[in-house]
């Protein structure tokens, strides 16, 4: 069997035509040089638990040409999240390879036995569900005893608080336009005293096995397939390969 990984599966089970465009006909993806760019932030975070603050920020400038004021946003509150958990996963080993003539991945963070893996999300219940560690934990010597997806959440000036109306949150949007216009500074109080409100979910799961079978079961179907049908999802309107689409 040719080696796949989880992202291919992963990107095969949610859309045949995007694994195509991907993975079989090499397209590139959009560039997306926007400051929230949740590729570049992840990859940020994961560098700065591993190294520190001052390589993941020197990690994210380099990506890209010139500074923003809503680039040293997403840095400050990179920043704020770092000190937890450089404390909690100091012992261990990051980037750990996986490689066999079936699979190649990396765990983020290894320690005896307990498996890792961070995630900038705020979207808890799809890791909860995932069948990634299991996964990992299924190519490794000696399985862990304990596996565990740690959230770190994101915060989103745009986002509707639990139990504000609409004029409400109306009023809101416009009082945070104003001063990120007029009070840099206020804002971006106001935003990190939001951040400092926030807690990161650690999302622990036992090991099933019907996941890494339905894993395998997948990749093959994958690396047999002879037809790429689109899957429409609620992920289509991120979808690098949308124009060329022809989903129902």
């Amino acid at each position: 069997m040719t080696r796949v990984s989880f992202s291919r599966v992963d990107t095969w089970r949610t859309c045949p035509f995007k694994y195509k465009c991907k993975y079989i006909d090499g397209l590139p993806s959009k560039p997306d040089y926007s400051a929230t760019n949740p590729l570049i932030l992840g990859s940020t975070l994961d560098l700065g638990i591993q190294k520190g603050y001052e390589e993941a920020e020197k990690y994210y400038w380099d990506q890209y040409a010139v500074a923003s004021d809503e680039g040293v946003l997403e840095l400050m509150k990179i920043e704020h999240w770092l000190p937890q958990l450089r404390e909690k996963f100091r012992k261990g080993e990051f980037q750990v390879e996986l490689k066999s003539d079936r699979f190649l991945g990396y765990i983020d963070y290894l320690e005896d036995d307990i498996l890792i893996d961070f995630k900038y999300s705020n979207n808890v219940e799809k890791y909860a569900d995932s069948a990634q560690l299991h996964v990992y934990a299924s190519e490794l010597p000696k399985r862990p005893e304990y596996m565990a997806y740690v959230c770190v959440p994101k915060f989103f000036t745009m986002s509707k608080k639990e139990g504000e109306t609409s004029e409400e949150y109306k009023a809101r949007q416009e009082m945070l336009k104003d001063l990120e216009r007029n009070d840099i500074r206020a804002f971006r109080k106001y935003v990190m005293d939001e951040v400092s409100k926030l807690e990161i979910q650690f999302v622990w799961v036992d090991y099933d096995q019907q996941k890494v079978d339905d894993f395998w079961k997948d990749a093959e179907a994958m690396l047999n397939a002879t037809e790429f049908e689109p899957t429409p999802n609620d992920w289509c309107k991120y979808c690098d390969y949308k124009d060329m689409c022809k989903r129902p």
